[in-house]
Parts: C-alpha cells; sequence; structure tokens
C-alpha cells in the first residue's frame, strides 16, 4: 500500500533488482532475497547454481547411472529385474551408486528404493527416470525419458559419458 501511495517503483524499493540479468521462476524471491544478495555485493545464486550442479559428486552419479540405463534400455519400459542383464562392467556401476556392498547379492528392491528416492521425476541434463505403473504381476515398471536425442549431448546413446 505504501507503495501504491508514494509511487515508488519496484527497482526502488528492492535495489539489487536492476543488477540482476535474468528472472527465475519465482518472482517475489527475485525482489526480496536474490536482489538483496546481489545488491549487497554478492554472487548472483541463480547463476552460481550451475556451478554448484557441476560439482555435485551425487548429481553426477545419478546421471551416470540414467545414461547406462538409457544406453541398455532406450526408450522402453523396463523391470528392476532387467538392469542385472546389464554388462559386467555396467552392472558394476549401478550396484556402486546404489549402495551395494562388494560381495553383496545385487538387489532389486535396493536398486528399486535408490530409483525412487534419487531419480524419479527429476531431470538431470535432459534426462529422467519416470515410474510407468506396474505389470501384470504387480512389479513397477521404469522408463527413461530424455528432453532431446542423446546426440545432441554429444554422446552415443549406448556409451556412458563418463
Amino acid at each position: 500500500m505504501v507503495r501504491l501511495r508514494t509511487g515508488l517503483s519496484r527497482s526502488t524499493i528492492y535495489p539489487g533488482l536492476k543488477k540482476l540479468k535474468m528472472a527465475s521462476r519465482f518472482r517475489m524471491w527475485d525482489e526480496r532475497i536474490r536482489a538483496a544478495i546481489v545488491w549487497a555485493g554478492f554472487a548472483d545464486p541463480l547463476i552460481t547454481q550451475d556451478a554448484i550442479r557441476s560439482d555435485d559428486p551425487l548429481r553426477l552419479e545419478n546421471l551416470r547411472l540414467l545414461w547406462i540405463l538409457r544406453g541398455k534400455f532406450r526408450d522402453a519400459p523396463f523391470l528392476t529385474c532387467e538392469v542385472s542383464g546389464l554388462t559386467n562392467e555396467s552392472l558394476q556401476v549401478v550396484r556402486q551408486i546404489t549402495g551395494h556392498r562388494d560381495g553383496d547379492v545385487f538387489s532389486e528392491r535396493k536398486v528399486g528404493k535408490y530409483f525412487a528416492a534419487h531419480l524419479v521425476g527429476r531431470w538431470f541434463e535432459g534426462i529422467r527416470l519416470i515410474k510407468t505403473g506396474k505389470n501384470q504381476s504387480g512389479r513397477v515398471e521404469w522408463r527413461i525419458e530424455a528432453k532431446q536425442d542423446a546426440e545432441s549431448f554429444g554422446v552415443e546413446p549406448q556409451e556412458e559419458p563418463f
């Protein structure tokens, strides 16, 4: 109400707003939090988040896992038990990422829980795992979904980017 009476613009009330290069999806956060951070002389959090993501080892492991699965199954639905049919090298990577210890028997349940907790519905560089439902025997079906073709990421679909 005060702003309406005095005729002040948003950029006068939030002085750091002028320095923001791009807007996020959250206008109020941009105006109140992000603008204040930039105004105080700190780095723009919207710009620095890309650097943080690229250095996140868990994110890179999840991306690697998704590329392994995409190389094997492409866009086709698959069951957790079918993951054990990967090549030995790829299966070792999947076992490591999903929390299997050396000498552990491959656990479909452990892989399924990892999928549900860390991957389902989350985009990782244009690729994600989705739950497509259950098959006739009641087992969960999964599918890899990509925003673009694998070639646009500079990687052949059957290879891992790592």
